[in-house]
């Protein structure tokens, strides 16, 4: 007793106390700090640690010393009950209530005032739904077991990818684990999945046989196997997989409702050869190694399905979804918008209320209305319903992005990564939307992801190129990226010509020109591609083979009529207007055309963001191309004030700026937009 009475007197209870209130608060402080400005978790756990530490120092200097309001006192110093030793007492209590009033606002500020989903790039939606992946299963017996199997997987999706119980990673992830070597407790860290579902498919005769069992992944415990026996029928098949969806829920101890019975009941034909096409056009629309044929090649696949069985409505649904690859697949935009309206149609008449008419029309109204105000309805209408898969996900990403919802489009890229953690399309837009929020450091993240996961593609190295270009001013490595790509790609070879110019390396610039293999749909592509080799050879003092160039695009221009179907190509007609009268040293002219085109400019602003972002990065290559330096430094002001795909710190690289770099207003935009290195 004598012992605590002695504690007491000696102040060691209050001061420790008024110790741990002080360093919750050094604590909680420090989080919010580190977080803003991003320190590594070490720094964190250091502060946590050294504050650990000084706790019985703290009862030490308690036990020998006091804190007065004149300052600290040996014990010896003060005498028991003297008025000195009432203060020092109210000092503590004093001090304790300070930091403990402090404690409670920041565990106030902490919890309801600081909104954490603002910065989409710290962002990662999280849900507590269990996550499902569904190996591609093994194949015992003959190659039709394989097609089998195949059909089984991709069906076994689609039914559990529409509950709500739980989330299911997509097909195209899932794919490049087929005879993996790797455990699944490898599998489930990489996909994100705490429940794997692994089986086999054996085809004997008229009947199959379908193996599967479910897994936890974080322990590789097995939760449950069964075996289903079936006779070799459409319907038999496809009731294995409506079985499987159920036993999985029951598994998992979720409960489906009479809507999501309905969605993974039934079978999608009946039609086996149907199946068959509409199998092997999933599988090439996800190959790679296909290129650029790829989409058309599938689309072949989808006609004959539908041709097979009419009233295939998930092959119908994959009709409508090919209209974003129209140049590819019909001969004009007419001619498409046609086509899938009638398939649109098709679909809502055999299946008004269904996931797929769902799915139809919101890749309608994108890719072929371009009604870009018509997609986040049209998700909304789809999620009722059924649960959103990673496609429709990553659909709305691109709505809430030209709805000029950047932080929320990024937000729904990264659910879209939940469930598609291997896309490359969803990686590439998680890139560029980064770009967007100019968050270079998320940019780089995304770009070494898109490395990873397709180290020779064409696509990843170019969106890696890019990256390059836009944050870190690598330009060597953006070269080397897409070195040997050129003739591969329109992209790598612009990008590859971006290094060239930002480089100053002419030659090389015009060689790519000579040697790429640029796509031309319209005739004024071609233009626009002779305009910059005149502008090369100017560069390289060949003024001779220039003017004869100028020639030929004079003539083109002549024997073809301005273009009055599309806005975009109306501007590039004017911006080859522009820039050939200015090769040609007609000031005039140059003036005429750079009105008109300044006047476009203005009309841009009520284009959704991402198309107003890349008229405003046209406008401004434009301007600067013919000599308007003001005018330029207009279009890279609106440029600038809204979300974009370039940062300025490419802009101030490029030539085509070279004469706007002492300008005033240019300083202020390299001030307000060229220092930012996030």
């Amino acid at each position: 007793m004598n012992l605590l009475a002695e504690l007491r007197r000696r102040n060691v209870f209050r001061l420790a106390l008024a110790y741990i209130v002080t360093a919750w608060v050094v604590v909680e402080s420090a989080s919010l700090l580190l977080s803003i400005f991003k320190a590594p978790d070490w720094v964190a756990q250091a502060v946590v640690i050294l504050l650990a530490a000084g706790f019985p120092v703290a009862l030490v200097f308690a036990w020998m010393f006091e804190i007065t309001p004149d300052g600290i006192k040996h014990d010896r110093e003060i005498r028991p009950g003297s008025g000195e030793a009432i203060a020092a007492n109210r000092y503590l209590v004093l001090i304790t209530v300070v930091m403990t009033m402090l404690a409670a606002g920041l565990f106030v500020v902490d919890r309801f005032l600081l909104d954490t989903t603002q910065t989409a790039a710290d962002t990662v939606i999280l849900d507590d739904t269990p996550v499902v992946a569904v190996l591609p299963f093994e194949t015992v017996g003959s190659a039709d077991a394989v097609v089998l199997a195949d059909g089984l997987h991709h069906d076994l999706l689609t039914r559990l990818s529409r509950l709500r119980a739980f989330s299911v990673i997509s097909r195209t992830s899932m794919m490049e684990y087929a005879d993996t070597a790797k455990n699944i407790r490898e599998i489930g860290a990489e996909l994100g999945a705490g429940f794997i579902l692994e089986g086999g498919v054996q085809r004997v005769g008229d009947r199959v046989r379908v193996n599967a069992q479910l897994i936890d992944a974080t322990v590789d415990k097995h939760l449950w196997a069964d075996t289903y026996d079936r006779a070799m029928t459409a319907g038999d098949l496809f009731a294995i997989q409506s079985d499987l969806a159920v036993d999985i829920a029951e598994q998992l101890k979720l409960t489906l409702t009479p809507g999501d019975r309905r969605q993974i009941a039934g079978a999608p034909t009946h039609n086996t050869e149907a199946y068959a096409a509409y199998l092997r056009a999933l599988a090439t629309r996800d190959n790679p190694e296909l290129g650029q044929e790829r989409l058309a090649l599938a689309h072949r696949e989808i006609v004959k399905a539908v041709e097979l069985d009419p009233e295939f409505v998930e092959a119908w649904t994959q009709f409508v979804r090919h209209s974003g690859g129209w140049p590819m697949i019909w001969d004009s935009a007419d001619a498409m918008l046609t086509d899938v309206t009638d398939a649109l149609e098709t679909i809502r008449t055999l299946a008004p209320n269904s996931y797929e008419a769902g799915v139809a029309e919101v890749y309608y109204v994108y890719f072929a209305l371009n009604d870009f105000e018509a997609v986040l309805p049209a998700i909304a209408r789809l999620e009722a319903r059924g649960a959103l898969g990673a496609d429709a996900l990553y659909m709305r990403g691109k709505g809430l992005r030209r709805a000029g919802k950047i932080a929320e489009a990024y937000r729904a890229y990264q659910a879209a990564a939940r469930l598609n953690p291997r896309s490359l399309p969803v990686t590439g837009d998680l890139l560029t939307t980064s770009l967007m929020l100019r968050d270079c450091r998320r940019a780089g993240f995304h770009a070494a992801a898109a490395l990873a996961l397709a180290p020779e593609d064409v696509v990843a190295r170019t969106l890696a190129a890019d990256y390059e270009l836009q944050c870190t001013e690598n330009v060597k490595r953006a070269g080397e990226l897409v070195r040997g790509y050129e003739s591969t790609s329109d992209g790598a070879l612009w990008t590859a010509l971006r290094v060239a110019a930002i480089e100053r390396d002419w030659e090389r610039a015009l060689a790519l020109l000579e040697q790429g293999e640029l796509s031309h749909e319209w005739w004024g592509d071609r233009v626009q591609e002779q305009l910059l080799m005149a502008m090369l050879l100017r560069k390289r003092g060949q003024d001779v083979e220039s003017d004869a160039l100028l020639d030929d695009i004079e003539s083109a221009i002549r024997v073809n009529d301005r273009p009055a179907d599309s806005m975009y190509r109306e501007n590039a007609y004017i911006g080859i207007r522009m820039r050939y009268a200015a090769l040609r040293g007609d000031v005039d002219e140059t003036r005429r055309w750079s009105d008109e085109m300044s006047r476009n400019m203005q009309r841009a602003s009520t284009l959704d963001p991402i198309s107003r972002s890349s008229s405003y990065q046209f406008f401004a290559f434009e301007f600067a191309d013919a000599g308007q330096t003001d005018r330029a430094i207009d279009a890279l002001e609106l440029l600038f004030a809204g979300p974009s795909f370039i940062t300025f710190r490419f802009v101030d690289a490029h030539p085509a700026f070279d004469d706007l770099r002492d300008r005033p207003r240019y300083i202020e935009l390299r001030r307000n937009y060229g220092d930012r290195k996030k």
